[in-house]
């Protein structure tokens, strides 16, 4: 008897196992993604500038981002004393949200094209209090500290590098916007099936790992999901555009290949528009270093 209770105890609590409680745990899953990256090249997200605002038609999507920007302000995050340090900002969607809010926006991003139409916003908007830097962000060195650093939607958090930068950098308050272990998309898979032979990589990216993170070095993380399904419609042209400019991150595709993905987007396209859906779950994570 006394050996099958011992047995038991082993099966239970093995000793083998990691402590999740501790931040080293957490630190190591972060530092599996150091080393380049294909994503975070300038002239990759160049060549999106010119329609990546069409995600604001999508409701679900600019729902959660005012939602995001009113849980900020009742939080006491956005004063007219907060000065943001915002992390790959692209065209501005949370950017032009957050500046009537502080002070200054200092808003970084590695893509020139995606900046120049920040700042044509901004200027429509009569913001003047928003700094548009071009930058990598990993050897950007901005000048002094931040009451509210800021990043969404963005590869760079997948980077042990960006959150160490983060909390140095954040006088008092974190936000990160990434994405929460959901992203699927049925006619990307179609297309990559066709193309690569294979269904696409299972999606592994989740802000929990942040929040964990957080909470081992004794703060307090808030934490909200948000899942639901952006809808996009797009000329056939735009959407073969953005279509391959995905695929682009699985392998290199040949003049045949690209003409496999036409076909695919002509036969599912209505008067020359093509629709997609992607069921998507995104966290947002909001620390006060100060609690």
């Amino acid at each position: 008897m006394g050996y099958k209770r011992n047995m038991s105890a082993r099966r239970c609590c093995p000793q083998e196992k990691e402590n999740v409680f501790v931040p080293e745990f957490w630190w190591r899953r972060f530092r599996r993604y150091q080393g380049p990256d294909p994503w975070l090249k300038a002239d990759k997200w160049d060549r999106l500038a010119e329609d990546y605002d069409d995600l604001e038609a999508c409701t679900f999507y600019r729902q959660m981002v005012e939602e995001i920007i009113e849980t900020m302000a009742v939080r006491g995050v956005l004063t007219s004393q907060t000065r943001v340090l915002e992390i790959a900002c692209g065209t501005g969607p949370y950017t032009l949200r957050m500046a009537p809010r502080v002070a200054e926006v200092v808003a970084v991003d590695i893509s020139g094209k995606m900046l120049e139409r920040l700042k044509q916003k901004a200027r429509e908007d009569g913001l003047d209090n928003i700094q548009a830097i071009q930058a990598d962000w990993f050897s950007y060195q901005p000048q002094g500290r931040f009451t509210l650093v800021f990043a969404a939607m963005t590869p760079v958090l997948n980077f042990v590098e960006t959150v160490e930068r983060m909390l140095k950098l954040s006088e008092r308050y974190l936000v990160l916007v990434h994405w929460a272990g959901i992203r699927e998309n049925l006619l990307y898979r179609k297309i990559h099936e066709t193309i690569f032979g294979r269904p696409p990589k299972a999606f592994t990216a989740t802000v929990l790992n942040h929040f964990n993170l957080f909470y081992s070095l004794g703060m307090a993380p808030e934490c909200r999901l948000f899942k639901g399904l952006w809808v996009r419609r797009r000329p056939l042209e735009a959407e073969l555009k953005h279509m391959l400019w995905r695929l682009e991150g699985e392998g290199d595709l040949g003049p045949q290949e690209q003409e496999q993905v036409r076909k695919i987007l002509e036969e599912v396209a209505v008067e020359g528009i093509v629709e997609t859906t992607t069921k998507v779950r995104i966290g947002f994570v909001l620390v006060d270093k100060s609690a």
